[in-house]
This record gives C-alpha cells, structure tokens and sequence, in this order.
C-alpha cells in the first residue's frame, strides 16, 4: 500500500526503510527534502517520522545510522529534522 497514513507497523519494517534511506541521509537529503515530486517519486524523503512517532526506531538510531554514512555536516540537516 503507498498510502503515506497507512505503514506496516513494525521494528523490522522501521529499520529496513532506514538502512535503505541511509545513502541519502546526507546531501541529498538537505538538497531535495522540500521538493515535492508527486506521489509516485518520494525518494528525497525518508517517510520514517510514522515509525519515530511510534517508537519502532529511535532517534538516537538514526543519528548513529546517518553518522556511518555521511560526515557529521553532510548529515546536519537529516539530524537536526
């Protein structure tokens, strides 16, 4: 289902849209995160605020998961939102 409201709601699904997100927890991210590319190209967005809200994945997580991808500057942006 592609429906944004509507995730599978589990630790294992969290994590798995994580490490795929990770690549793009840099540049790319502070670059593209405010464009709107249509439903169909979501990409530029990492779509895990429903899995934090929830707690299935941390914060604290995801700093370290960005950290071992990109430098600590490149991945400001993904850090500070």
């Amino acid at each position: 289902m592609n429906n944004p409201l509507f995730f599978p709601a589990t630790r294992d699904h969290a994590l798995a849209r994580a490490h795929a997100f990770a690549p793009h927890m840099g540049r790319d991210y502070a670059s593209l995160r405010n464009y709107d590319f249509g439903p169909k190209r979501r990409e530029n967005i990492s779509a895990l605020s429903p899995f934090v809200r929830h707690r299935l994945v941390l914060e604290e997580e995801l700093i370290a998961l960005a950290l071992e991808h990109h430098s600590s500057s490149a991945a400001e942006k993904f850090i500070q939102e």
